[in-house]
């Protein structure tokens, strides 16, 4: 399943943060898997910059594996995260993501497109993605992502 999630009309929020004590949480919602899987790289994003002001200078191309749901997306949030610290590279928006399931697990495939994030106003840094409070969950037709970055 390839899917365009920037330009699909939502009707639900694609995520939204709780309060945490030191940490940065958020769930993050999409009727889809892989639109739930976007919309978490946007909350992260959104934590560093206001993402929607990014250009589409860049082009970055990613994939990954995990045992499971949790593991991929600790490794693409995590990705993500590393791409700012050695990159510079700051999420804007992605043009397609698939997920696909094999015998031995997940395997995501991605194309993000940003900007360096020196040409913007950086808000937090994240030091790491998280396992603490993880759950990826279908409910009543809508996936459901749930996570703690540590910031």
């Amino acid at each position: 399943v390839i899917i365009n999630v920037f330009i699909l009309q939502y009707s639900m929020k694609p995520f939204e943060f709780v309060e945490h004590t030191a940490d940065a949480e958020f769930y993050a919602y999409g009727s889809t898997l892989e639109e739930a899987f976007a919309h978490a790289a946007y909350a992260v994003a959104s934590i560093m910059v206001d993402y929607k002001n990014v250009k589409s200078q860049i082009t970055k191309k990613v994939k990954f594996r995990g045992k499971d749901k949790e593991a991929l997306l600790y490794n693409f949030i995590e990705e993500i995260i590393f791409m700012l610290d050695a990159e510079d590279f700051v999420l804007h928006k992605i043009q397609y993501l698939e997920i696909t399931k094999d015998a031995d697990g997940f395997s995501l495939e991605a194309e993000l497109h940003g900007d360096l994030v020196t040409n913007y106003q950086a808000e937090k840094a994240i030091k790491a993605a998280t396992y603490n409070s993880m759950e990826i969950k279908q409910e009543n037709g809508k996936w459901i992502v749930h996570m703690v970055v540590d910031i």
